[in-house]
């Protein structure tokens, strides 16, 4: 499969479901490769974080995100401020570990 996405986006993988980032969330078949859905417009430049319990997450400069990732709609933002730089994140089973800025988040994610 080839997409238009360049450079370091990032690529993550939640049951049939491959999400990239090229300007906003694109989702595709993993088996196919046919489009699933597209998200995250309207929230600016978005930086693709990983999975956890069914969620894409995303963070931009207004905070953090988490897309279903069977239907990509938007269910959570936590809003952050007062930062700058790229966020760095991890997950351990259903907790998301995000930095940011010289601040650490951890959020229990929820079932998707």
């Amino acid at each position: 499969m080839r997409t238009a996405a360049r450079g370091n986006r990032g690529y993550a993988r939640s049951g049939a479901t491959v999400c990239y980032l090229d300007k906003v969330l694109h989702a595709v078949d993993a088996r196919t490769g046919a489009n699933r859905w597209t998200a995250g417009s309207g929230l600016g430049e978005l930086q693709l974080l990983g999975t956890v319990s069914g969620l894409f997450l995303a963070a931009g400069k207004k905070g953090l995100y988490g897309f279903h990732a069977a239907t990509g709609k938007q269910v959570w933002h936590y809003p952050v401020s007062g930062g700058s730089g790229p966020w760095s994140a991890f997950t351990v089973d259903d907790h998301l570990f995000a930095g940011w800025s010289g601040k650490l988040f951890c959020f229990s994610a929820p079932k998707a």
